[in-house]
């Protein structure tokens, strides 16, 4: 069992080598001519080995889960736009609600901007700092095993949870909320790619610091980081496409919690409900969920 768990987590050490190779072959030349072409960079000497490290863990936290978003993102527009009225009258949580295009277009041009002006810069400059402290060292060669996959996950999770509840709460408060907070609850009744429409201080505070902060306090592999973010971009995304998916696969995280703080706006501030039973801000959403419960039973009977 102990030599199980200390086993290297499979197709990490492959999936990592093929995107470094890729980087090496296909883009490692053209990133380095444009560092040399930017005037603030101009006098700034970097080693071939950060260019390529920075550039392939980049791609591994940044690209890959924007990828992922914009790929779950469609599939989550074709529930709405596609799926029938029996569909969405069973499995929406807010049935009466539709959504629509010029939404779903003001939705990614805000998720645009906040990919490309917010997270990749951020996100880039993080990429760098692993770079150019732990190129050299055993660091990029080092590959997670199960066990360490497992701790690091508990650590990224509870961090995410404190950062995001306190951070998500404080914006509730007053002027934050009008100023900062406001924009976010534009939808009552949300859709996946609104998971991050938010206003760029909200965005960086309780989105991407929250969600970045696990696998740099934990110094873990970029391949984490990247596993991680697309876990997190999965539950984000999930719990606002205003569908209960779990009904059909267990897998799929339910919604019910975070719509119901779109839809009342005074309870559920986190993102696991650990810290709303701890403060108690989730009170009229579990009574709220007994009668669903009761509801449904009622029905199958």
């Amino acid at each position: 069992m102990e030599a199980a768990l200390n086993s290297e987590l499979p197709g990490i050490r492959f999936a990592w080598e093929k995107l470094l190779s890729f980087v090496e072959d296909h883009a490692l030349k053209s990133v380095t001519e444009l560092i040399h072409k930017l005037p603030i960079l101009k006098n700034v000497t970097f080693s071939r080995e950060v260019i390529l490290f920075t550039t392939t863990t980049t791609i591994a936290m940044v690209v890959i889960p924007m990828i992922f978003f914009y790929c779950y993102g469609l599939v989550l527009y074709f529930v709405d736009m596609l799926t029938s009225e029996y569909f969405k009258t069973e499995y929406k949580v807010q049935p009466k609600i539709r959504i629509s295009n010029t939404q779903y277009w003001d939705g990614l041009k805000v998720s645009l901007f906040n990919w490309i002006f917010l997270g990749f810069p951020y996100l880039g400059y993080l990429s760098y700092y692993m770079a150019s402290s732990l190129s050299g060292t055993t660091f990029f060669n080092t590959f997670p095993s199960w066990l360490t996959f497992g701790r690091d996950l508990i650590v990224f999770i509870a961090l995410e949870e404190v950062m995001f509840y306190f951070s998500h709460r404080l914006l509730h408060y007053g002027k934050l909320y009008v100023w900062i907070h406001k924009f976010h609850h534009t939808y009552t009744a949300p859709f996946g790619i609104a998971a991050i429409y938010a206003h760029p201080i909200e965005h960086m505070l309780s989105n991407v610091i929250p969600v970045s902060m696990g696998p740099l306090v934990m110094q873990s592999h970029p391949m984490m980081g990247m596993i991680w973010g697309v876990i997190a971009l999965f539950n984000t995304m999930t719990v606002h496409s205003g569908y209960d998916f779990n009904r059909i696969c267990f897998l799929m995280p339910p919604p019910y919690f975070h719509d119901w703080h779109h839809e009342k706006f005074n309870e559920n501030f986190g993102a696991t409900q650990v810290l709303d039973y701890v403060f108690n801000t989730n009170k009229n959403f579990l009574i709220m969920m007994k009668e669903l419960k009761n509801k449904r039973q009622l029905k199958k009977d």
